[in-house]
């Protein structure tokens, strides 16, 4: 195929910067030029085959995954998943980590396995999401005594721990103490109590 000449290849540009760059129609682009709906698309046509317009698709999906490969090298981390995302509400946002968090543990819990859990809006979401197709002999411990500061559903550390639980047939553990407490002594001595050393415990095995 002949390359078009210098005159040629200013009006295929011409006419790609007003499709591609302008979003005009190509009958909007026929009728400003004063030409053909059907040159238009030909001029198209032409744009891409001298590589004047170059179609470049890009899954977010491999960025993420590239991305979650260099943090899991930089950061020693054996597991990192990086969740794409348009949103611009903090709440989508936190359902779609949710649902990628959800379908990791899905996938990857076992029987026997000892999993803690956190409190906080993004892992309220994660629990409410819970709908594993098949149950789990587990263990679910929470990391985090109740909060007494705050009165949020997401919060309420036993609540939690008992219902991601219950939705995978599992067994849970509470931890009867809030999250904060005045001071040292009364920190060791909690560790100490019978109702709560059984849990901190199962932190080694999770």
């Amino acid at each position: 195929m002949a390359r078009p000449d210098s005159e040629q290849i200013a009006t295929l540009v011409e006419v790609a910067n007003l499709y591609y760059k302008e979003n005009l129609s190509q009958r909007e682009i026929a009728d400003k030029l004063g030409v053909s709906r059907s040159l238009i698309a030909l001029y198209l046509q032409k744009a891409r085959q001298q590589q004047i317009v170059r179609i470049e698709i890009v899954n977010p999906q491999d960025s993420a995954a590239n991305l979650a490969l260099e943090l899991r090298a930089r950061a020693s981390i054996e597991a990192v998943i990086v969740v794409p995302h348009g949103h611009m509400s903090a709440e989508l946002t936190r359902r779609a980590i949710a649902a990628a968090a959800v379908d990791y543990l899905e996938s990857h819990l076992q029987d026997g396995d000892v999993f803690g859990l956190g409190w906080g809006r993004t892992t309220t979401r994660i629990v409410e999401l819970l709908a594993p197709t098949q149950p789990r002999d587990i263990v679910v411990v929470p990391l985090l005594g109740e909060s007494i500061y705050t009165t949020g559903a997401y919060t309420q550390m036993n609540q939690l721990v008992m219902q991601t639980a219950q939705n995978f047939g599992g067994k849970a553990h509470f931890l009867l103490a809030p999250v904060m407490v005045g001071s040292n002594t009364l920190h060791d001595l909690l560790l100490k109590d019978p109702a709560i050393q059984p849990v901190v415990e199962k932190w080694e095995e999770l």
